[in-house]
């Protein structure tokens, strides 16, 4: 038989395998379980994704060792386990799934499992499932040897010619999928395993925690990244809230969020690599996270943030959007506003410094109380199709010798400039709208260099200005309607 790798630590696709698929609550640990006895076959496993706060037990404090599971509980179980993101619709083939709940259970994960080629249903043509019923041994197993091999090619070694297996004599369609099972280790440490073990019994909720443990073992070099948590507004999914969430995930987690809107009661601070994405940030189903100051801060990692509405409420204090410092940004879709300027302090949309690099696209910024976007120190940063429009200073705004890529975003109704570059900077300005500002559409102030062309000026007091110091290349631009369309100051 195949040995194991050591169990060195769990990682947030475990989180989502066990806390939130086995229905546990995030509660005691194992030692705690009345009927988890100490020196249980089951213990080891059990207690080492409870005491990483991962699963716990029912609301009674037990366990439930040998409690069914059902196969649309397993169905969630295999998807989260093997880092599958399920799908936004509740669309499935399968007709006897019944009313989903508010989070698409269980059509979600019913119909990603099929979709990846983990479960084929029960009938020939593939629309029952059967989601009540308690799944067999013999079907966890299978599902999740066809998961591991479609995901994770190569994980799972074939048996050599000649090995042995108590499953040799099993039929089609589990019987190969026991004997892989076997050889890999996966069924290693189960209660009765030997030539009475019944294939067709139905699983435990213990048997399924121990098959986990070993799958998550096995995956243990193989998961990319940290998986994939799921946070709603109702306070169901893995974790309760986002806090809850960015405090307790391993790094590489995507923190899904469902529709609405979630108030954070502190600004979200984030120092490991981690990701959001919403549900859209326009729309009746639009995911919006406020809080009353600043609502994101990223130090020192990778951060990405997409379809989501970040609004800061703040009034009395000052408050940034979003600020990143020393940060690797990554930032789609997403919607910036409300920042505030309290005693000279404050009020970006996006406020991006020290050495950090940036991506930001198809995101907007708007009435923000000074700039939509703040670049500073050694930033390099692309924009690319954003909208800044009624911030009350300028819509782009660079600073120090941050670099930009700045093409296609609109800017416009800004108090001063569309896009202004001053100190030492170095931005490559191309094919921007940049309208109705009450200064310029673009400013190259100070001793800021790089060039413009195609870019739209018109109906601002100046098209393009260019203080004396700066050296940037003007290339062709439509500049009209402005007061003075392209002035060297």
């Amino acid at each position: 038989m195949k040995r194991l790798k050591t169990f060195s630590h769990l990682g947030a696709i475990a989180t989502v395998a066990l806390a939130a698929i086995l229905l546990l609550a995030l509660a005691a640990p194992a030692w705690a379980f009345p009927d988890v006895p100490a020196g249980h076959p089951y213990e080891t496993a059990i207690d080492d994704l409870s005491s990483a706060g991962i699963i716990g037990g029912y609301a009674n404090g037990n366990f439930g060792l040998t409690d069914p599971v059902k196969r649309s509980q397993f169905a969630k179980m295999i998807v989260g386990t093997l880092d599958i993101t399920p799908p936004t619709s509740t669309a499935t083939r399968f007709t006897d799934l019944g009313n989903p709940d508010a989070n698409g259970y269980p059509h979600k994960y019913v119909q990603a499992a099929y979709d990846n080629g983990i479960t084929y249903g029960t009938n020939a043509t593939q629309t029952l499932f059967d989601p009540w019923k308690s799944i067999r041994r013999d079907q966890v197993v299978s599902m999740i040897v066809r998961g591991v091999n479609g995901l994770y090619p190569g994980t799972l070694d074939d048996p050599p010619a000649g090995t042995v297996s108590q499953f040799d004599g099993v039929p089609e369609p589990h019987g190969e999928n026991l004997r892989i099972a076997d050889y890999n280790g996966l069924l290693d440490g189960l209660i009765g395993m030997g030539p009475n073990w019944s294939v067709t019994a139905t699983a435990t909720r213990g048997e399924v925690a121990q098959i986990l443990w070993n799958l998550l073992d096995l995956l243990g070099g193989t998961t990319p990244g940290g998986g994939d948590v799921w946070v709603y507004t109702d306070g169901s999914g893995d974790y309760p809230t986002i806090e809850a969430a960015v405090a307790d995930v391993d790094p590489g987690t995507t923190i899904n969020l469902g529709p609405g809107t979630f108030t954070l009661t502190a600004t979200l601070s984030v120092d490991f690599d981690c990701s959001l994405v919403g549900n859209g940030m326009d729309g009746a189903n639009s995911t919006t996270v406020r809080y009353a100051g600043t609502v994101v801060e990223v130090s020192d990692a990778t951060f990405s943030a997409e379809d989501i509405r970040f609004t800061s409420t703040a009034t009395g204090s000052a408050s940034d959007v979003m600020d990143a410092q020393d940060a690797d940004l990554d930032l789609q879709s997403c919607y910036f506003s409300g920042a505030n300027r309290y005693n000279n302090v404050a009020g970006d949309g996006l406020y991006v410094y020290g050495s950090s690099t940036a991506t930001v696209t198809d995101c907007t910024f708007t009435g923000n109380d000074l700039n939509g976007v703040d670049v500073d120190d050694d930033t390099e940063i692309t924009l690319e199709g954003n909208t800044c429009s009624n911030n009350t200073q300028d819509g782009m705004i660079f600073w120090s010798t941050s670099i930009g890529h700045v093409s296609g975003n609109t800017c416009s109704a800004n108090t001063n400039d569309g896009i202004g570059l001053h100190d030492n900077v170095t931005a490559v300005v191309e094919n921007n709208a940049c309208l109705h500002n009450v200064e310029a559409g673009i400013w190259f102030g100070d001793n800021a260099t790089g060039s413009a062309s195609g870019n739209e000026c018109a109906f601002n007091h100046y098209g393009i200005a260019i203080d004396p110091g700066a050296k940037p290349t003007i290339g062709t631009n439509n500049l009209h309607d402005n007061d003075n369309d392209l002035v060297h100051l």
